[in-house]
């Protein structure tokens, strides 16, 4: 009960936010600001006592074994340890002063969920309360994801450094994304593609192209990972999602098998839908921020597409997740500037799809697919 509980107010959240999208124009700017401040904090203290979420219970463990760095050993260290080091000084920090799972719990939501905010009301003007209602739609049972969802608003961030061509705000803030999550690297790899001009033309020649490459090499890649042995965390990592995530996944009933490949694919379908109306409306990527975003989701669906053909797929769905981050902002100017004539049709059915999206998050959330659970499904 206390898990459907947890869930339900956190679609209430949700709710409160996007009836507030349909009255956006009844406040000023400065109440709307307050709302989302609000909103914000909120979130992050119902976050603080969830009792949802599939990593939860790890996330526990973590908090409770992480020692508190007293020493500049960890320092001369650092890269080797099984955590990424900015979310082991994090935790560091908040036993230091005595804080327990809870405060972590709210620093890791409030912390990504106002560095959001500060964006969202410096890009947008005058529809901040329909963009946050869209992330929350998006992203909100994202969070339980803590180390992910934290590094890729990071990540968010950088980008907007960079469409104001700040280079250092960028890799210094894309630093800081990769020593929260290191899978976050790949945003140093894909810098010199993510400002290109793309076309469907050149897409779909990239997906072949990457297709033909990817068969042709993916054995020699296996073989020369399998007979490697990494000190590397960052490398070892790697080697483990290549190889063996898979592989070693179990799956306890056949509705695990339904909801996760629900809660993976339907957003993926998503994504790969705002990429196509994008290039149909292509004065969205005359703006550099969303050409950007735009840049980064398209790089994003390419690596995904690459990691399935290599088995691999928890992996591009990672990876996949961070580089279309800012999904909800096209979003919002796909339907609130080019689709005006039919915007709360279009807007509806979008409500439609990420409600039956957050329905499965929350089923999966609540474990009724584990045999050992009170809610499980039965199959």
């Amino acid at each position: 009960m206390e898990k459907i509980i947890n869930v339900l107010i956190f679609v209430f959240i949700i709710l409160i936010f996007i009836l507030l999208s349909f009255f956006e124009k009844k406040f000023n700017y400065n109440t709307k600001k307050k709302i989302i401040l609000f909103g914000i904090f909120l979130t992050s203290i119902i976050g603080a006592f969830r009792v949802v979420g599939s990593d939860l219970e790890n996330y526990r463990l973590i908090f409770e074994n992480s020692p508190v760095i007293t020493s500049f050993n960890f320092f001369e260290n650092i890269f080797y340890y099984n955590y990424e080091p900015m979310f082991l000084i994090l935790i560091s920090i908040i036993k230091q002063f005595g804080l327990g799972f809870k405060t972590f719990l709210f620093i890791f939501l409030f912390i990504p969920l106002f560095i959001l905010y500060k964006i969202i009301v410096n890009k947008e003007k005058d529809l901040p309360l329909t963009t946050f209602a869209l992330f929350l739609f998006l992203y909100l049972f994202s969070s339980d994801i803590i180390r992910h969802f934290f590094s890729a608003i990071i990540y968010l961030s950088a980008l907007y450094s960079l469409s104001k061509n700040n280079n250092v705000k960028f890799y210094f803030k894309s630093f800081i994304s990769v020593t929260m999550h290191y899978s976050n690297i790949v945003i140093f790899f894909i810098r010199p593609f993510i400002k290109m001009r793309w076309t469907v033309s050149k897409y779909i020649l990239i997906i072949i192209t990457c297709i033909i490459v990817s068969f042709i090499t993916r054995d020699i890649l296996f073989n020369y990972f399998e007979t490697k042995t990494f000190t590397n965390i960052i490398f070892r990592k790697f080697q483990n999602y290549l190889l063996y995530y898979n592989n070693r996944y179990e799956y306890l009933s056949y509705s695990h098998v339904i909801l996760k490949f629900l809660l993976q694919y339907l957003i993926v379908f998503l994504y790969f839908l705002i990429i196509i109306i994008t290039f149909k409306y292509s004065e969205i990527v005359q703006d550099k921020f969303y050409k950007l975003l735009l840049n980064s989701q398209i790089i994003g669906s390419i690596i995904l597409l690459v990691t399935i053909i290599f088995d691999a797929s928890q992996m591009g769905l990672r990876l996949n997740f961070l580089l279309s981050i800012g999904s909800f902002l096209l979003l919002k100017e796909i339907l609130f500037k080019y689709y005006k004539g039919k915007k709360i049709i279009m807007y509806s059915w979008l409500l439609i799809y990420l409600s039956f999206n957050i329905f499965i998050r929350a089923l999966y959330n609540m474990g009724v697919y584990n045999p050992n659970y009170g809610y499980y499904l039965g199959f």
